[in-house]
């Protein structure tokens, strides 16, 4: 809840209050702001401290921020879809056409199966399609 820091590495040091209520982290940070000093003077003989400057209650919230977390959660969301859908391609080792096999492998293609089932190939086979014990065509 309290840290405290050098500013710079000279004699002058920050202290840092964290809260959930902003007004209580005023009031411990003024609190320490008047009690340090003299017990400072206390420890360290012929030392002179002094406050440069007290607490303010902050005009607004200093963490979380939603937007930063928010841009970095889509930036994470778009790398694992992306990782997702590589991997997926890479992974697929169906042949999805006849061109595929004619430009890869440069094989000639003997025999292709038709689709039964794809109503936009009105080639040959058409006439033989059923879908549920109904003709088409």
């Amino acid at each position: 809840m309290i840290t405290s820091e050098p500013v710079n590495n000279t004699e002058i040091f920050s202290v840092k209050v964290t809260s959930d209520s902003p007004q209580e982290a005023e009031q411990i940070a003024n609190t320490i702001a008047e009690i340090l000093p003299n017990k400072i003077a206390d420890i360290v003989d012929g030392s002179s401290v002094r406050v440069v400057d007290y607490a303010i209650v902050p005009a607004e919230k200093a963490s979380p921020s939603i937007t930063l977390f928010t841009a970095i959660g889509v930036l994470i969301g778009i790398v694992l879809a992306c990782m997702i859908i590589i991997i997926r391609e890479m992974m697929d080792t169906q042949i999805h056409s006849e061109d595929y096999l004619i430009q890869t492998y440069k094989l000639p293609v003997l025999a292709v199966i038709p689709n039964l089932f794809d109503s936009s190939d009105a080639g040959y086979y058409t006439a033989y399609e059923t879908t549920h014990g109904t003709k088409k065509g």
